[in-house]
């Protein structure tokens, strides 16, 4: 098994031709022997967080919009956000999962999921090796970004490493 991706990010390569993952910045929640979990960082939506969850807006990050976490699952919900439990369940920095039928007052810097990415045991760790996602470090500001369309590029032009040069890989390499 691969090392395990939890707290990470897997950002698409420029070839993930799947239309749910294309160009995508997921944090992984989970990954362990039976599987892994994570969320899509860069799809908002066009709901806003108070439509189905009265209250939550005003401690979301701005977007205050649902965002689509993956296809696995869309009608469900998953929170990530600060003032989540102790130090130990933190997935990125002071960030982690959070209880979205608890009281939105006891959280700040939320962003609200529907559905998300879900790989079964292995799955992920040979689509890593095959070359379909890059592993890097998380950081708070890639979930709470107020700038998601932006963050593949910015995610990979970060790196100190030959992976920065695919943040200039075009949207159609057959144009190129």
């Amino acid at each position: 098994m691969t090392p395990s991706t939890t707290g990470r990010l897997l950002v698409a390569s420029p070839d993930l031709a799947d239309p749910n993952f294309r160009r995508t910045v997921v944090l992984m929640v989970a990954h362990d022997d039976g599987g892994a979990l994570g969320v899509v960082l860069n799809r908002p939506s066009a709901i806003p967080v108070d439509e189905g969850l009265p209250g939550w807006s005003e401690v979301a990050t701005p977007p205050a919009c649902v965002y689509l976490g993956g296809p696995v699952e869309p009608t469900a919900a998953l929170g990530l956000g600060e003032g989540a439990g102790e130090p130990s369940d933190m997935i990125v920095g002071s960030l982690g999962a959070i209880d979205l039928s608890g009281r939105p007052e006891e959280y700040r810097s939320v962003r609200v999921f529907a559905g998300y990415a879900g790989w079964g045991p292995m799955q992920l760790d040979r689509e890593i090796a095959g070359g379909d996602w890059f592993v890097l470090d998380a950081r708070v500001e890639d979930v709470t970004t107020s700038a998601p369309d932006r963050l593949w590029r910015e995610v990979l032009r970060r790196q100190r490493s030959r992976v920065a040069v695919f943040a200039t890989a075009p949207d159609d390499p057959s144009l190129n």
